[in-house]
């Protein structure tokens, strides 16, 4: 299969539609509640939206975009329905992103999130024994990495790790990963932007490189495919690799949906988001298969989760 890399004027144009998704994020209104989250020698924007229930656990989420697009307040409609539905507090993590921060970067503030946020436990009202991580495809990667870091780190693991269509193999060539609705030349432009090739294999980026003995003990994980999406392959690979150590990992497929279904799923999807997702998420918006699928999900996530 012959690789389609991107143009020039395509990159250029992609790096100026994420620099105007950065500017949107610190304006767009949100249904949570904004924050500064006061990290080592920075700050993260963070949205936090409330569970129905008291001292319930919190989802630490992650957006997706490539580790280039995207922002903490522009999947609003989705994590709030996530917090209702899962009856847990979500708080969403503004990474800091590629080109202008690599790969640890969104990694790291990850886990300073974390580690702040249990900190100040009772000030935002969930309980910090139960603390999951929660992504969509980049998003989705720091989900699964950030359970990696974490052991990598010594520190006290999260209980679970919940992954949307992640991205979990940056090594593979995007040509080589089969059809699907995540556009090869974004994929390469991601990759580029993000990370050095000689990372490619590290577990904490790609995680189906992990060893047995990396992934034992990890957090149960939920993880699901999207049918239509050139990721699926390697998150089926995941679920199997975790099994194989060990850990509780429950495979749902998305039938006969895109890439970014789910982001798309409860509404409030931009034209901008819609031109790098592609005309089938359009389509599947229109015909409201894309909000069935996403609320079947998310009640499935609830039951494995609760």
């Amino acid at each position: 299969m012959k690789s389609q890399r991107y143009t020039e004027e395509e990159k250029q144009h992609f790096l100026a539609m994420a620099e105007a998704m950065q500017k949107l994020n610190e304006s767009v209104p949100v249904s949570g509640k904004r924050y500064r989250l006061p990290l080592e020698g920075r700050d993260a924007g963070m949205v936090y939206y409330s569970a129905p229930s008291a001292h319930a656990p919190l989802i630490l989420g992650f957006h997706g975009g490539g580790f280039l697009f995207g922002g903490c307040a522009l999947n609003d409609a989705m994590w709030s329905a996530v917090a209702r539905g899962l009856d847990m507090n979500v708080a969403s993590i503004g990474y800091r992103k590629s080109p202008e921060h690599r790969f640890r970067a969104a990694l790291e503030d990850g886990f300073d999130a974390l580690q702040y946020l249990r900190a100040h436990a009772e000030d935002f009202g969930f309980d910090p024994r139960r603390v999951f991580a929660m992504g969509c495809s980049a998003g989705g990667n720091l989900a699964a990495t950030l359970a990696l870091y974490i052991r990598e780190k010594g520190a006290e693991q999260i209980q679970g790790q919940i992954m949307i269509y992640p991205v979990l193999d940056l090594h593979t060539d995007p040509s080589e990963k089969g059809d699907g609705s995540l556009a090869q030349p974004l994929q390469y432009l991601f990759n580029d932007l993000h990370f050095r090739p000689e990372d490619a294999i590290l577990p904490i980026l790609s995680p189906v490189y992990a060893e047995r003995e990396e992934l034992t003990g990890l957090p149960r994980a939920v993880i699901v495919a999207a049918d239509h999406d050139s990721l699926k392959a390697e998150a089926r690979r995941y679920a199997e690799m975790l099994r194989g150590a060990g850990v509780p990992a429950e495979l749902l497929l998305a039938e006969d949906m895109p890439h970014g279904f789910f982001e798309a799923g409860f509404g409030q999807i931009s034209d901008e988001e819609i031109e790098i997702l592609g005309p089938e998420i359009a389509q599947k918006v229109k015909d409201g298969s894309a909000a069935r699928t996403s609320e079947r999900l998310l009640a499935e996530i609830r039951e494995l989760c609760g």
